[in-house]
């Protein structure tokens, strides 16, 4: 990711926006009308509080318990800006307050996370009616709360207004015809959601209140960028593929893939790549067995991603012309979201010593299958880390802080967990490099689709590249049907908007995005959530969801792969009932024929609209558009090309996409060269997915 010439582009970004506002309203303006949330641009982040509309959007605390919130926040982050809402207080702030203590409240915030935030609002309190205003303050000590005196409100309604300059935040109110500043706190800097709220804190009361109107400036800065479903085609160097291991198994114990075989259906479908994990465990009597009489032996449940069987599968995935990812359990059993205990040989091992074992065994491991001969395109260390490893985490090797929220509390995970976590990290990258010394390194978080704008997940990669962690690619996990989820809640273009925004975010890191985790259910047996708009729970539906998937991955300039999540896995294949979810996802049905979904992956190869005009546009004029084949990025609202050898840009931008041109040299003016549509015509870049080949690819 380009991020060097930033200063130029925040030049563009700026000049862009300001051109575009001129022409109307800006995307993240909302005037709350609909009859329903509009999920492209908010977030429903209630706890004890519900959403109604009436023309308006109406917020409402349940007001039985003594807490209660009805909030939505941006599916955005904002730098520098300003926000507008209309607020009326409809219940819950017309009556007393004589506690003190108690909070009835109303208004417009913009939120970091749970430490870092600040607030404008219509309050009740013993003295009436009120303009709140709060700032909440935390680093690596407990949070600090600044309560500047209240202003009173001569009526129900007015309008909010949050202004950030810099690290300097503004907060006022209407009265008449003119504003009134509330307060202004400093030390703001990072980018934050836009929230409102309403709420009631130490007394049970219902709250409501009715929003209208939310308007930013023309200079707003802001990572919110329409989602544009793009052609459907695999990307060069894209991994496309799935997440192996139990087709060993299933294959060589319980005596199944007697009639297909399942790496190579997946291989000729297009699945051109194969991720699998390996615990900390060496099984000598698999080693010391050919592999054709594995079988033979008893099952035992150690065999399981040991040294040796995972080795066989990357084996097997390699000779069948299929690229290998390669991810460390650093456990001696499965590791994943909520089970990061470690092996137990490493229990009651300081942090440094952990530290010294963890790169050895990454180490060794590298070490062992360079020697076999098997290459390994990525590595991912850990799995579903987020909130765990090697048992740095709460409850385990970390006390339990009564009262955290873990989707929310970054500064205490911050503090407590990921800094541990990443000289565990460091540590393992530094076993596998030092035998691999160009290996491409990976690190798999789990949380995505569980906060607002994903603050979760981009807090952890923030927070790892803070810490110097030397990783090359952010990987991801999809929510699962199997649990309670979001994502139900959106339109496929709102989700793909949503999922666009976060890579948009980790592309801004300087990090490439994997998608090392998904999958779908071709029936609801199992399932725990509701489908996906457009996406039934049926084999149609799985297809239709893989489809989008990989249409979206292969556009988007950051994303280098998606792998489906056990793919080998049909009807039948165990009598547990734990793995029936396992089975409705599998892309296999009973009869090992492939279900149609696994077709998706059987693209053209092709390139993005996008690139397809870069590409022509660096042909036409080769002396201003040069080194030819820049990356391509993304910085909000811009898709763009860099070129380092003039100081020229190139990009795209808009719900209708325009081409922008920004030329060399200070001073230089942004260039509206017309409609993208226009300028694909004129290079031909219309459909050019369908050139190439279909097939497997690496």
């Amino acid at each position: 990711m380009m991020l060097r010439p930033v200063c130029h582009l925040l030049t563009l970004c700026a000049l862009l926006l300001a051109a575009l506002s001129a022409q109307g309203a800006r995307p993240e303006d909302d005037t709350l009308s609909g009859g329903a949330l509009d999920t492209c641009r908010w977030f429903d982040w209630s706890q004890n509080g519900q959403l109604a509309h009436d023309g308006r959007l109406l917020l409402q605390s349940d007001g039985t318990p003594a807490y209660g919130s009805a909030s939505i926040a941006s599916q955005y982050t904002l730098g520098d800006l300003s926000v507008e809402v209309d607020v009326q207080a409809l219940q819950g702030l017309d009556a007393p307050v004589t506690d003190p203590a108690a909070q009835v409240y109303a208004g417009l915030g913009l939120y970091v996370d749970s430490g870092n935030h600040v607030l404008v609002a219509l309050a009740r309190t013993p003295d009436g009616l009120m303009v709140r205003t709060l700032r909440a303050a935390q680093g690596d000590g407990a949070a600090s709360y600044d309560n500047p005196p209240m202003k009173p409100l001569a009526g129900t309604a007015t309008r909010l207004r949050a202004e950030r300059r810099g690290d300097r935040v503004t907060l006022s109110y209407r009265e008449g015809s003119r504003w009134v500043t509330a307060a202004t706190f400093g030390g703001f800097a990072a980018p934050a959601l836009v929230t409102l709220q309403a709420t009631n804190i130490g007394i049970a009361r219902r709250v409501q209140a009715a929003f209208a109107n939310v308007t930013l400036s023309a200079d707003s800065a802001s990572t919110h960028r329409p989602y544009l479903p793009g052609d459907r085609f695999a990307r060069a160097g894209f991994m496309a593929g799935g997440v192996l291991t139990d087709y060993l198994y299933h294959r060589d114990w319980a005596r199944q893939w007697r009639s297909a075989d399942p790496l190579q259906l997946m291989a000729v479908q297009g699945m051109g790549w194969v991720r699998t994990g390996v615990t900390t465990l060496s099984v000598p009597a698999l080693r010391s067995t050919p592999q054709a009489q594995w079988g033979s032996l008893p099952f035992d449940g150690t065999f399981w991603s040991s040294l040796e069987a995972t080795g066989q599968v990357l084996q097997e995935a390699q000779s069948r012309g299929m690229g290998n990812v390669l991810f460390f359990y650093l456990n001696d059993s499965a590791a994943h979201a909520g089970r990061q205990g470690g092996p137990a040989a490493w229990r009651g091992l300081s942090l440094d010593d952990l530290a010294l074992r963890v790169r050895e065994h990454t180490a060794a491991v590298a070490a062992e299958y360079r020697a076999r001969g098997i290459r390994i395109g990525l590595y991912e260390v850990g799995n579903e880390t987020t909130l765990g490893l090697l048992g740095v985490a709460f409850g385990d090797r970390v006390a339990w802080p009564g009262g955290v929220d873990v989707l929310r509390d970054v500064p205490v995970l911050r503090r407590w967990l990921w800094r541990d976590q990443a000289r565990l990290l460091k540590a393992a990258i530094a076993g596998i490099r030092g035998v691999d010394p160009q290996a491409r390194i990976g690190v798999h978080a789990e949380g995505l689709g569980l906060s607002p704008g994903d603050l979760l997940v981009k807090a952890y990669f923030r927070t790892l590249v803070d810490e110097g962690v030397p990783f090359d690619v952010a990987g991801l996990s999809l929510p699962y049907a199997s649990y309670e989820w979001t994502a139900d809640r959106y339109s496929a273009r709102c989700w793909f908007q949503r999922l666009q925004e976060t890579a948009d975010s980790l592309g801004l890191l300087g990090k490439r995005v994997v998608f090392s985790e998904a999958s779908y259910p071709a029936d609801p047996a199992g399932t725990v959530a509701r489908p996906m708009d457009g996406f039934p729970f049926s084999a149609e539906g799985q297809a239709l969801w893989l489809r989008e998937h990989l249409r979206f991955a292969n556009n988007h300039p950051a994303v280098d792969g998606f792998f489906y999540f056990y793919p080998e896995w049909k009807p039948g294949a165990s009598s547990d009932p734990g793995t029936l979810t396992l089975q409705t996802n599998g892309l296999f049905d009973a009869d090992e024929r492939p279900r149609p979904a696994l077709a998706e992956f059987a693209l053209p190869r092709g390139r993005s609209r996008t690139d397809c005009l870069f590409d022509w546009a660096e042909r036409q004029v080769p002396a201003l558009l040069t080194p030819a084949g820049a990356p391509t990025a993304v910085a909000p609202p811009f898709v763009y090309r860099y070129y380092s050898g003039t100081g020229a840009y190139v990009g795209l931008a808009g719900d209708e996409p325009r081409v922008y041109h920004l030329p060399p040299g200070p001073g230089a003016a942004v260039q509206d060269l017309g409609a993208a549509a226009a300028w694909f015509a004129s290079a031909g870049c219309t459909g050019t997915a369908a050139a190439g080949t279909r097939g497997s690819r690496r």
